[in-house]
């Protein structure tokens, strides 16, 4: 005869595991959801993910002068939280059009919304923002081996944002996902065709808030200097990198770098429908400033030789016509 105890055990894991897999079953049923951004109420990206909130309250803590107390604790002032998300392709003209007017210097402002809806569409939340401007732009690490290209990372910081509630309204748009599945990089005189690799090139603006003037935009928030542009980094093999190395000859080692031997460049993306205009990024003002030379071994075992460059980039810019 069995103990008591046994048979209570015995009960519970059977219990557990009926709950474990009604949970596990619900998991897996459960709607697939997506997110859109839109700008002036009208939808302008489809997003392959979003984090981000309402506003943010900043914690400060009152020394007490006691060693054996714990501190109160308040809150000294509210910010609005950066709106994270990745978009896959830029393949609507206005977000595009947005995106060019930053990065000339226009801090051209936009009220919108983070919708997420269901598998069927329907809405399910939505973040709206009010005085939105865009604080960062990521574009991503290219890679010549992959079959999708990373997406594009694009930072917001608005004014306000308020978490809203569906109503189980059909969310309508017209919007297609198209991503991006190669690439090429062009360096005015010099031979890129065989690039492998680039990595992610980094745009970044800081906002600090501000008092209402006639040079500040009416989100009251301002921005605190230049752009930040991360360095073009790329690979190529070795075999490949005769102009470069001469370009970095004449450029770093014999000292001429003047503005007039600065080149400039273009990385033009091409999405994975043919009938969709490629995406170009121009690079200006592009300086070599080091080649690294590192080995590997293939995967026939031979030994092969990448040099991966890096030039420091003064500007870009996306122009808009090329995506409509």
């Amino acid at each position: 005869m069995k103990a008591p105890h046994y048979q209570t055990l015995l009960s519970f894991l059977l219990l557990w595991s009926s709950l474990f897999c009604e949970t596990a079953m619900s998991a897996v049923t459960r709607p697939s959801a997506k997110f859109f951004l839109e700008l002036d109420g009208k939808p302008v990206a489809i997003l392959s993910s979003f984090s981000g909130g309402p506003m943010i309250g900043e914690v400060n803590s009152l020394d007490s002068g006691f060693s054996c107390c714990f501190p109160p604790k308040f809150l000294i002032a509210i910010h609005p939280d950066e709106l994270v998300m990745e978009v896959p392709g830029l393949h609507g003209s206005d977000l595009v059009e947005w995106i060019q007017k930053n990065l000339q210097g226009d801090l051209t402002e936009h009220n919108g919304s983070i919708v997420l809806v269901d598998q069927n569409f329907r809405v399910i939340q939505r973040i709206n923002f009010l005085h939105g401007l865009i604080s960062e732009i990521s574009f991503p690490a290219l890679r010549a081996t992959a079959r999708i290209q990373p997406p594009l990372k694009l930072k917001i910081m608005p004014e306000q944002a308020q978490v809203v509630t569906g109503n189980d309204e059909i969310y309508r748009t017209i919007l297609k996902n198209y991503q991006s599945s190669s690439f090429r990089l062009d360096i005015a005189g010099i031979d890129t065709s065989r690039v492998s690799a680039i990595d992610a090139i980094t745009i970044k603006r800081t906002f600090m808030a501000g008092d209402t003037g006639e040079q500040r935009p009416s989100t009251g928030m301002i921005p605190t200097g230049n752009f930040e542009i991360s360095p073009l980094s790329f690979t190529i093999a070795g075999a490949n990198a005769r102009d470069l190395e001469k370009w970095h000859e004449d450029f770093v080692v014999n000292g001429n770098n003047s503005d007039d031997r600065e080149l400039e460049g273009t990385i033009t993306l091409l999405a994975n429908n043919v009938k969709v205009p490629p995406i170009t990024l121009s690079l200006h003002h592009l300086g070599i400033y080091r080649l690294l030379y590192s080995s590997s071994t293939t995967s026939t075992g031979a030994d092969e030789i990448s040099v991966r460059a890096m030039t420091y980039i003064e500007g870009v810019s996306l122009p808009v016509e090329d995506t409509k």
